[in-house]
């Protein structure tokens, strides 16, 4: 089940609807809302990557920095 958040409506912001009135869209005045851009797009990249299998552990990654010569051995 696909969670619904209720938002406020914003100046600079608009969402496009289909013909049941879902909202499926949204447009964003760059010239109000341009600085927050990159925020979105990070949060995108975020929640992305929570699903990606190909992750390992912090240790595990230490340990290939060390065994490269990137990490001093101990930190």
């Amino acid at each position: 089940m696909e969670k619904q958040i209720a938002i406020q409506p914003a100046d600079g912001v608009d969402f496009l609807t289909d013909s049941q009135g879902n909202k499926k869209a949204v447009v964003i005045d760059l010239s109000q809302h341009g600085d927050l851009l990159q925020d979105f797009f990070d949060v995108i990249i975020a929640r992305q990557r929570l699903t990606e299998d190909d992750t390992i552990s912090l240790e595990d990654f230490r340990r290939e920095l060390t065994n490269e010569g990137v990490l001093d051995e101990g930190v």
